[in-house]
């Protein structure tokens, strides 16, 4: 949500007992947590009187209630949460008519309740919180007015008015794989102030469908995505320390990345595949000019798995494990140009990967136009056992068997170069993309249309092809 909230002002509700739930996928690498404080949920009448749910800039979970200045209740978790591959599912429980100080405020997170805190302040009993007061604004993805902005994806925000539930409410372990996974319907007795925003409508994205339809206000620009709880899509791999960091970088979605370094850096997807055909888009949005090189490719990350540490140089084609299609129309491995004669590439241009690990071939493509990877015919994806104009997998150049991962880097010339990377969520950093194009599984949403068969890396694909 970057610098955009969703809010409302609150009409009359009960103020000692509500429960709030939200699935969400953030960035918190290190980096980030110097720019961003994740606000999910904050209600408030000055910044001296609020309510708020938030990540600490520290990675902790925080769960605060303030009067006039003064702190009156809170948790504030042991654990960090700093996985930007996945979803979390968070609930806060508010109950202080609860006759047990400890169950009066409580945090779940994936199904199962938190019980290490480095701050347990609980609240004394009838204390009234600022969430459910009247005529006071409550705002999801920020706090008070527009700050400590939410940065990442949310969905299926859940407010339920005067009662204490369970998250199994609103979440469930899987029976087959015991993995925890959204119940997409809303609480049935949601109460007078509840409200449920799902976020699956790309065109009113602050949508209530509960009965209570509330009318919410969207400040900012909301940008829609594919990526939801029921289908993880790949993202920037922020866990990886192979690139240097500013604000930028980790600004909106998560998949804006600023190569700010002199040395080569890379990033690669959050998702790997082992099998199956794949299908990715990666916008060279800024060109570092002269004296810098740009590049997309593929890693083989069962064949060099610390490439990962933070060295002085890690571009995609520097080992034997990878292969890239660079800046100035070549196509590298081992350190050395395998195959010349591309199409160069600047900023603006939309640069674009089709893995198809079943027959052995890596085509790469320049704004919808596939490039002679093989250096001799133009790439024919569809091709299949043939590879026409395929780069091919072997031993030799990125290896066989393994994990494959996609992936892209540079290092600054003039000016440091901004990759933006469409995984299939529809947009490229903070700009949803016009006219979009699933894939043959009807996934993902993106610039071009992907070739048949090949789909978006996304955690429904992968369990089926991957």
């Amino acid at each position: 949500m970057a610098t955009a909230r969703i809010y409302r002002t609150q009409g009359a509700g009960t103020r000692t007992k509500w429960t709030y739930s939200v699935w969400c996928k953030f960035n918190m690498s290190a980096i980030a947590q110097a720019y961003w404080k994740n606000t999910l949920l904050c209600g408030y009448k000055a910044s001296d009187n609020y309510t708020q749910m938030n990540i600490q800039n520290s990675g902790h979970l925080d769960f605060v209630n303030v009067t006039n200045g003064s702190t009156d209740a809170r948790l504030t978790t042991n654990r960090k949460f700093r996985d930007s591959t996945a979803f979390y599912h968070f609930v806060f429980v508010w109950d202080t008519s609860n006759s047990t100080a400890g169950d009066r405020m409580k945090i779940y997170v994936n199904g199962v309740e938190e019980t290490s805190f480095s701050t347990d302040t609980n609240p004394s009993s009838g204390l009234e919180s600022f969430i459910n007061k009247s005529t006071h604004d409550i705002e999801i993805g920020s706090r008070a007015g527009g700050s400590n902005y939410f940065n990442g994806v949310m969905s299926h925000a859940q407010f339920v008015d005067n009662q204490a539930l369970a998250p199994t409410e609103f979440g469930e372990f899987d029976a087959t794989d015991g993995m925890w996974k959204i119940k997409t319907g809303t609480y049935a007795t949601i109460g007078s102030q509840g409200w449920h925003l799902k976020m699956e409508d790309s065109t009113n994205l602050d949508l209530d469908s509960s009965s209570n339809a509330h009318t919410f206000t969207t400040a900012g620009t909301l940008i829609s995505t594919k990526d939801t709880p029921s289908n993880n899509l790949a993202t920037n791999n922020y866990l990886m320390p192979t690139i240097d960091f500013t604000n930028d970088s980790i600004a909106s979605i998560g998949n804006r990345t600023l190569m700010q370094t002199s040395n080569y850096k890379s990033m690669y997807s959050t998702l790997g595949v082992e099998a199956g055909k794949w299908y990715a888009e990666f916008k060279l949005t800024t060109d570092s000019g002269t004296g810098s090189t740009s590049f997309v490719g593929v890693l083989n990350g069962d064949k060099y798995p610390f490439f990962g540490q933070d060295l002085t140089e890690r571009a995609i084609a520097n080992n034997a494990n990878g292969v890239a299609y660079v800046r100035n129309g070549g196509i590298d491995y081992n350190s050395g140009t395998a195959v010349s004669g591309q199409s160069t590439y600047t900023s603006g241009d939309i640069l674009q990967i089709a893995l198809d690990v079943d027959n052995g071939f890596i085509y790469f493509g320049k704004n919808n136009t596939w490039q002679q990877g093989d250096g001799s015919n133009t790439g024919v994806p569809t091709s299949g056992a043939s590879g026409t104009g395929g780069y091919p997998i072997t031993n030799s150049t990125i290896g066989t068997g393994g994990t494959y991962f996609m992936g892209f880097g540079g290092k600054s010339g003039n000016s440091a170069p901004y990759w933006d990377i469409n995984w299939g969520n529809g947009a490229f950093h903070n700009a949803n993309i016009g006219t979009v194009y699933a894939d043959s599984n009807g996934e993902g949403a993106f610039n071009y249309a992907p070739p048949t068969n090949f789909l978006t890396i996304c955690t429904k694909n992968i369990a089926t092809n991957g």
